[in-house]
């Protein structure tokens, strides 16, 4: 699905895609996003916390009119609240897990790819520096 197609999925007409955008850019900011899978947790996380204050708007203007907001909006606002804390405990995970390995390439001298190879195609993959310095060497 291309960018435009998922945003326009998350921003209903009416809403404001600079507004949704600008959440994605401040939570990059925060989180810093070093690969595709951690930019598309970003993007779960903005949808997710979109939706949730989609729902805090539609509570708000409930009780300014003086109608119940209905727990169907209470259970839609608590599920985005789960859905944003779970992506952003994916993206800790997966932050952590890349600092760990980078970590370990560099106490054992190899560079650590986290995007594509295309030489491979697998990701992430590991080269040695001493065995790609040796190749060079000949």
């Amino acid at each position: 699905m291309s960018q435009h197609k998922a945003i326009s999925t998350v921003v209903l007409e009416g809403e404001s895609l600079q507004q949704f955008e600008e959440l994605v850019n401040a939570l990059a900011r925060h989180h810093r996003p070093a690969n595709t899978a951690e930019r598309g947790l970003i993007n779960h996380m903005a949808a997710a916390r979109w939706r949730q204050m989609r729902a805090w708007n539609i509570m708000r203007k409930a009780l300014d009119t003086g109608l119940p907001a209905g727990p169907k909006v209470l259970r839609l606002e608590a599920q985005n609240r789960r859905e944003f804390n779970s992506a952003r405990g994916e993206l800790k995970f997966l932050q952590d897990h890349r600092a760990t390995l980078a970590g370990n390439c560099a106490e054992k001298n190899e560079i650590f790819q986290f995007e594509p190879n295309p030489k491979n195609g697998h990701s992430p993959t590991r080269t040695s520096q001493t065995a790609t310095s040796t190749a060079e060497a000949r």
